[in-house]
């Protein structure tokens, strides 16, 4: 079967020929109706089995998509775990006063964290001085507000006369019912 591509270039053939002759298709209106009709049933048939592979492909992606998320959860639940083991048994080792034993598989051992030691502040960040105080401030697009403007006035510029902001095209999708 012709790719959706060379059918369409098809389809566009038979509607130059018939420019060329300047509709006048008279001595083969026939052949033309019979490539014409042809060329479309290809491409229904084409289209309909891409419209099947993209329906396939998405309810594929949706079926991943929700395994995906039930691995995600049983990974966070099995690291939850793994964590309270630890947390456990690093207890049991201060409650008893253990640094290092060896089993038949593991060495377990009861060590201080390296690097630098944690810094513990006791009060909120306002309340130290500008000195100890990192601000971050995050500047975000008030998009209705824009939308506003822009919708009254047609486009939003700068001093300079530069377009800042203007309505956009909507953009086209398919859809597949």
């Amino acid at each position: 079967m012709p790719t959706l591509l060379e059918i369409g270039s098809e389809i566009q053939a038979i509607q130059s020929l018939i420019l060329e002759r300047d509709g006048d298709i008279t001595d083969i209106e026939s052949e033309i109706d019979e490539w014409f009709n042809a060329a479309h049933e290809r491409r229904d048939e084409k289209l309909d089995a891409y419209a099947g592979l993209i329906r396939e492909l998405e309810s594929r992606a949706l079926v991943r998509e929700n395994e995906a998320s039930r691995l995600a959860h049983r990974a966070k639940v099995d690291a939850n775990k793994a964590s309270v083991l630890k947390n456990r048994l690093k207890a049991f080792f201060e409650l008893t006063g253990l640094k290092r034993i060896e089993t038949t598989r593991f060495r377990l051992t009861l060590a201080a964290n390296g690097g630098k030691r944690p810094v513990v502040a006791t009060v909120a960040p306002e309340s130290l001085p500008k000195a100890f105080q990192k601000v971050n401030v995050q500047v975000l697009t008030n998009k209705k507000a824009l939308r506003d403007y822009v919708e009254k006035h047609g486009e939003l510029k700068g001093p300079d006369g530069k377009v800042l902001a203007y309505m956009g095209d909507r953009s086209a999708s398919i859809r597949i019912r």
